[in-house]
């Protein structure tokens, strides 16, 4: 049986989190010759030195969701002398990630041992206090709020703006907790990026494209949108929420219009029924006399100053029209 498909080893890999090591896949019959013939035929997936994952499951993941597992090969690795930290600790939680360097796995040594970069993983230095490390999957990783502090700190300010407006929006920290963190960590190098990203941060944004929307709208200096607004006819029906709106402008936003017509709402739904209501909700809502823009990913990701341009041309259309 080729190894890509022993359920033993898929097994395995479930069991680590999406990996499987050398020694097991010979534990389980499969030597090294084996292993190069199942790489060469894309079975398999080389993770890192020693560590492997079916191909086919391993590359369905996203980068970050790949990140991840790379991360928990190293936790495994190292043992319990060493945490999880920055944007490793994240990644393992399935936070998104925007704009960061996920060449390098972040761990923190409870050994306090000198910070150094070692085949693809770098040792920070510093220690953690008890009440900062969490336990997920098994492995010990910095506590959430350190977490995202270490990371926001290492990113860039939007990076930290989508990192912190998901663990908000999530619930799975609040703004006290951030700005605890903030007061504890303030003499980090990077930590003014975290209080910027901080200060931007609103868990009203219910996905990273929508939080990246928000920071280009800041960038280009455009009127700042509320979120999650509630569209009602004359007679107080409700007809749909926006992902921004600028009320006194008449104008309304949308994140990535176009995957939302094509993504079912849940399973079983029939597309091109989920095509017409999405529509049929936009028209309802631009009934009552509101102009409309929409954002995809590559426009919010890359910053595209003629976009924003664009956003603010509408902008000024819709209070002409229906001011």
């Amino acid at each position: 049986m080729e190894i890509e498909n022993d359920p033993a080893i898929a097994a395995v890999a479930e069991r680590h989190g999406g990996y499987f090591t050398t020694a097991e896949a010979r534990d389980h019959g499969y030597g090294p010759g084996l292993l190069r013939a199942a790489r060469a035929r894309g079975g398999i997936t080389k993770v890192r030195y020693g560590a492997w994952a079916p191909a086919t499951s391993y590359e369905r993941l996203t980068v970050t969701e790949q990140y991840a597992v790379r991360c928990l090969a190293v936790a495994d690795k190292l043992g319990p002398g060493a945490v999880l930290t920055h944007h490793s600790a994240i990644a393992v939680r399935r936070l998104p990630l925007v704009a960061v360097d996920l060449s390098v796995v972040h761990v923190t040594r409870l050994d306090q041992r000198n910070g150094r970069t070692i085949a693809g993983v770098q040792f920070h230095e510093g220690s953690i206090p008890d009440g900062e490390v969490s336990d997920v999957d098994g492995r010990p990783v910095s506590g959430l709020a350190r977490a995202v502090w270490e990371s926001a700190s290492l990113a860039h300010v939007r990076s930290g703006v989508v990192l912190m407006d998901a663990a908000l929006q999530r619930g799975l920290v609040d703004r006290d907790q951030l700005e605890r963190a903030e007061g504890r960590h303030r003499g980090w190098r990077g930590s003014p990026r975290a209080s910027a990203a901080l200060a931007f941060a609103d868990g009203r944004a219910e996905s990273p494209g929508e939080s990246l929307g928000r920071w280009m709208f800041h960038v280009f200096d455009l009127p700042k949108p509320e979120l999650q607004y509630d569209v009602f006819n004359e007679d107080g029906v409700f007809l749909g929420r926006a992902d921004y709106a600028w009320p006194e402008w008449r104008h309304l936003g949308e994140f990535d219009g176009l995957r939302k017509y094509l993504r079912p709402y849940k399973e079983g739904d029939d597309a091109s029924a989920v095509v017409v209501a999405e529509k049929r909700r936009e028209e309802l809502m631009c009934g009552q006399r509101y102009g409309m823009s929409r954002l995809i990913w590559n426009e919010v990701f890359t910053l595209d100053r003629r976009v924003a341009g664009a956003v603010r041309a509408q902008l000024k259309q819709s209070r002409r029209l229906f001011g």
